[in-house]
Parts: C-alpha cells; sequence; structure tokens
C-alpha cells in the first residue's frame, strides 16, 4: 500500500529535516528498542556475576591469578552470549521482515546493522507497522461482522462500513447504495462526509455508481473532477481519487461501495481495492440480509392475512351452513303448509262434494251434475297446487327444456308475481350442460331475483345470459335503491343471502362478485366454468310423475264425468 511506502523512505527523514529523538520515538523504533534493551539488560547482568564473585574473593582472600583469568574468561564468554541473544532473534526477524516487506534478499544477515541509518531496523518497523495495519484491518472486519450479526437496522450497518473502511484507506468520503436491476436504476442509502441523495435515482451514465453496478465492475479514478458522469453536486467537495467496486451476491449486483479522498498524491491501489472488496463483501451480505428479511416479513404478513381470510371464511361458511338450514327447514315448512292448506283442503272438499253427489244419485241429476262440477274444479286447482309444489322443489322444465327456457319461465313466474318488468337477453349458443351447473346456476338467478324483487323496490330487472363453450356467465342488474352490504344488514344475517350464492357458484367452480351503490341499484355478476355440453339423463322419475300430472287435465275429468253419467 502507499502508506507503506511512505513509510520505507523514512530513513531519510532524518537528514531531511526530522531529528534523530524524533525517528527513534517512532513506534516500530521505540518496540525495538525496548527489546534490544531488555535483552543488553539481562545479558549485562549475567555476564557480570563472576566479575562480582571475583571481587568479593579480591576483598576477603589472597589473590591468585589464574582464578582471576578463569573469571574475566567466564564473563566475557556470557558477555559473548548476551550479544548473541539479540544478534541471533535479530537476525531472523529482519529476514523475516524482509519478506513481509517484499525487499530483495540481497543480504539477508544484518551487516551493517550498528550505524546511523539503521536499514535492517528500517525494515522491521515497515514489517511491523505492516503487522499493526493488518490487525486494525482484522479488527475493523470482526467489528462489522459483530455489527452485522446483530440486530441493528441496514442504515446502521452501512454506515458502520463506510466508517471503518473511509479510515483504514485513509479515504475522506464514500457512500454505498442499492442497485435495481430490473429498473436499472441506484439509490443511495448511506454516506459518509458527503451529502446522502435518498430522494435521487442515477441510471446509467449518470453517476460512477449507477456505471460500476451496471457493468459489474470495479472502477478506479485519479481525479473524480474529470470523470464523464460525475455527480455535479459533488464537484464542490473536488474529490481527486476515487475508488468503486460492486456488491455482488451469488454472481448479481446488488449495490455499490464508493469511496473518494481530496488529497492530490493519494492513488488507490489494487491492494486497496482487495481491502475494500472485504468490506464491500460485508455490504452485500448486509443488503442479503436485509431482503430476506423482508421477505420474511412479508410471508408472515401474508400469512397472517391468509388466517384471517380463513378464519372468516369459515365464519361465512358456517354462516352460510346456517342459513341453508334455515331455509331448507323454511321450505319445508312452507311445503307442509301449502299441501296442507292447499292440495289437501280441495282434495278433501271434492271428496264431499262427490259424497254428497253419490247420495243423491239418480234422484236428482241436476245437484249431482253441479256437485261433480264443484268437486272437478277443487281437483283441478289442487293439482295446479301440486305442480307449483313440486316445481319449486324441482323445476321439470329444467330437465326437459333446459337452462335458458327454465330461466325464461322463472322470471315470467316473477313477473306474474311482483308487476315488476324482467327482461332476459341471452347471447352465445344455448346448450345444455351437466345436471349440478344447470340446477346450481339456476338456484343463483332464483335468489339473486328474488332478492332484487323484495328488497331492491326495482321498477326494472335485466338478466343477462352468455353462453361460450368453457364458461357461462350470469348478470343480473336492477335499477333499485342499492345499499350497502356492511351497513344494511343486521349483524346476525349479514351477508346471508350472498354468502349462500357464493358458496354455491364456489361449489360449481365458479365464481360470483356484487356491486350496489345506494341509489344506483345493484348488480350480480356470476362466472361458472363449463366442461363440453352433453346430454344428460337425470330427473326422469319426475318427468313422468309430471307427465301423470300434465295428462290429468280437463279433458280427462270431462270423460271421467261423461262414463260415469252413462253408466
Amino acid at each position: 500500500m502507499d502508506h507503506l511506502k511512505e513509510r520505507k523512505n523514512a530513513s531519510g527523514s532524518a537528514e531531511s529535516g526530522e531529528g534523530m529523538e524524533q525517528y527513534l520515538a517512532r513506534p516500530g523504533i521505540s518496540r525495538l528498542r525496548l527489546l534490544l534493551e531488555n535483552r543488553l539488560l539481562s545479558g549485562g547482568l549475567i555476564a557480570a556475576l563472576p566479575l562480582l564473585g571475583m571481587a568479593i574473593w579480591l576483598a576477603w582472600g589472597e589473590a591468585n591469578p589464574w582464578l582471576i583469568w578463569a573469571c574475566g574468561l567466564v564473563s566475557l564468554l556470557l558477555a559473548v552470549g548476551a550479544l548473541l541473544r539479540v544478534y541471533r532473534p535479530l537476525t531472523s526477524i529482519a529476514v523475516r521482515a524482509r519478506e513481509l516487506a517484499g525487499l530483495p534478499p540481497d543480504d539477508p544477515r544484518l551487516g551493517g546493522w550498528v550505524g546511523d541509518d539503521f536499514p535492517a531496523v528500517e525494515t522491521i518497523t515497515n514489517a511491523l507497522d505492516r503487522i499493526e495495519q493488518s490487525l486494525q484491518e482484522l479488527q475493523a472486519l470482526n467489528r462489522i461482522v459483530q455489527l452485522a450479526n446483530s440486530d441493528s437496522d441496514l442504515i446502521r450497518i452501512l454506515s458502520a462500513i463506510l466508517e471503518e473502511a473511509v479510515a483504514l484507506l485513509h479515504a475522506d468520503a464514500g457512500f454505498v447504495g442499492h442497485w435495481d436491476a430490473r429498473a436499472e436504476v441506484f439509490r443511495d442509502v448511506a454516506a459518509c462526509n458527503m451529502p446522502l441523495f435518498s430522494d435521487r435515482e442515477f441510471r446509467s451514465r449518470e453517476s460512477l455508481s449507477s456505471e460500476v453496478a451496471k457493468y459489474k465492475k470495479a472502477i478506479f479514478l485519479e481525479d473524480y473532477s474529470r470523470y464523464p458522469y460525475r455527480i455535479k453536486d459533488l464537484e464542490r467537495f473536488r474529490f481527486k481519487a476515487t475508488m468503486g467496486l460492486p456488491l455482488l451476491v451469488d454472481g448479481e449486483c446488488i449495490g455499490a461501495l464508493v469511496i473518494q479522498s481530496v488529497d492530490p498524491k493519494r492513488r488507490f491501489t489494487h491492494q486497496d481495492g482487495l481491502l475494500l472488496s472485504a468490506f464491500a463483501n460485508q455490504a452485500g451480505a448486509a443488503f442479503e440480509k436485509a431482503r430476506l428479511y423482508q421477505v420474511a416479513m412479508d410471508q408472515l404478513v401474508e400469512l397472517k392475512i391468509a388466517q384471517e381470510k380463513l378464519a372468516r371464511e369459515g365464519q361465512e361458511l358456517e354462516a352460510a351452513l346456517a342459513n341453508m338450514v334455515r331455509v331448507q327447514e323454511e321450505e319445508r315448512a312452507r311445503i307442509a303448509a301449502d299441501v296442507h292448506d292447499g292440495v289437501v283442503q280441495m282434495m278433501v272438499g271434492g271428496l264431499c262434494e262427490l259424497q254428497a253427489a253419490m247420495a243423491r244419485f239418480p234422484q236428482d241429476p241436476d245437484f249431482v251434475r253441479t256437485r261433480q262440477e264443484r268437486a272437478r274444479v277443487l281437483i283441478r286447482d289442487s293439482i295446479t297446487q301440486l305442480r307449483r309444489v313440486i316445481f319449486d322443489l324441482r323445476p321439470t322444465i329444467l330437465d326437459n327444456a333446459g337452462l335458458l327456457p327454465a330461466i325464461k319461465s322463472l322470471m315470467e313466474d316473477f313477473r306474474q308475481m311482483s308487476e315488476i318488468n324482467i327482461e332476459v337477453h341471452a347471447s352465445g349458443m344455448p346448450c345444455r350442460f351437466s345436471p349440478e351447473i344447470e340446477i346450481g346456476a339456476y338456484r343463483i338467478v332464483q335468489e339473486a331475483v328474488n332478492n332484487a324483487t323484495k328488497h331492491a323496490h326495482a321498477s326494472s330487472i335485466q338478466v343477462n345470459m352468455r353462453f361460450t363453450p368453457g364458461e357461462l356467465e350470469f348478470r343480473i342488474r336492477d335499477d333499485g335503491l342499492g345499499f350497502s352490504i356492511d351497513e344494511a344488514l343486521p349483524a346476525n344475517e349479514k351477508k346471508a343471502g350472498l354468502i349462500g350464492m357464493k358458496e354455491r357458484a364456489r361449489s360449481l367452480g365458479g365464481s360470483l362478485s356484487l356491486s350496489s351503490t345506494p341509489g344506483l341499484g345493484t348488480q350480480v355478476l356470476v362466472n361458472i366454468p363449463c366442461m363440453a355440453p352433453h346430454p344428460t339423463t337425470a330427473g326422469l322419475v319426475q318427468d313422468k310423475d309430471v307427465d301423470c300430472l300434465d295428462s290429468f287435465d280437463d279433458e280427462h275429468v270431462r270423460l271421467g264425468q261423461g262414463s260415469g253419467h252413462g253408466s
């Protein structure tokens, strides 16, 4: 790195104005001096022990030349050993320092290390400074990793990455942003010592960051002011050296990290790029973590919505089932009342008339004829009433003629009962469908028109039917009062009829939607997917029963009357 090269030239700094005291006070020199002083002090103490013993012996005993020579020799050997304890480690450190600093090992020994320039000491100093720099880089990355693994938000993590990168690379400012590959737009997310353009979008050829992200390549600039795609708002900062790296996750670019310097002599090197790439990897991981967290939160929200929808649909289904049971019971009660109060009473009346006629036969032919006519009318009305009950249970015209005639017949009955103008329009090719689809569609239209005649106060109703090979569509529209579904119905009956129609349409694989505005009427739209039309044989027993009732008309009564009279 460049700052290490500047430190390599520090050996000449003493000659250019830096004093020896300042030179020796540098961190690397201070550590080395402390090491040498400790080694020399311990070695000197060890070498002085024999001399101290000899001095004590001379003070207390008679001088012996051989002993003096022996003590001196021992002291000399210990002193040489102390020097070796300094020289040998210093030699190995110097050789390793030359390898770390990338210097050619011309002389791996420490020749000439005792002098004014200290070349080996300078090599060791540079290596120690580089080790210290590497330690600072590791500590910075460790802080970033710990912060990224915490619960901190994305902005805080990216801001910390920028601050650490700017400080370690001796830059002055930087920013990091997100790249939207689909829209090809870059947006700033965090900045350090410069404005944050969070409200702006930079497309291709509008900023350096967008170029880095689009082409997934690093960009090194010596002078940012000469870059053709520079941001005009940053010209006042007079940035010079600039370096931008893409943020890659699984080969896809999700952003860019850019640092800048105002020092005209600063140049970002390949080694600086390798260091910045470590911070870029952490920034990319932070973006990906934030994305995954957002995806998880979105899925949780969707799951909660789905649970609420499921619970709501469950309640609606329970309401629909309760309403279905209620309708069934009401239908049974109505049928029982119709049969008891209508058919049964008329049959009883006809039976009484016939009994009265039989009592006067043949004495009073006119009386018998009158009673027989009354009985005939009562039986005919009973048949009509019974036909209506059977039709309500199962419209036989649906089995005999198909869906469109059955709907037209139903609308005619509604028209006669309510005196409302009801129109039926059909498009496409009417055809027969499965019995389930035909009876389901029939009941949906019946319920929708019944609601319109009872509650809408409409003057006209339109039923539009569209037949296609794959779909059956109904559109029932009235010009009535309209209503708000959430406000118009009581809480215990809310949406009961609508839910019943929806569930019936859903059971057929279709859908039902309702739109209503107070004062503008109501529209019900039903779409039912249909398979290929095919004939059906359902309801043959009912057809036979109906045929018997149809054949029992006035002509048969007259024939019976005539034969009875003739006998």
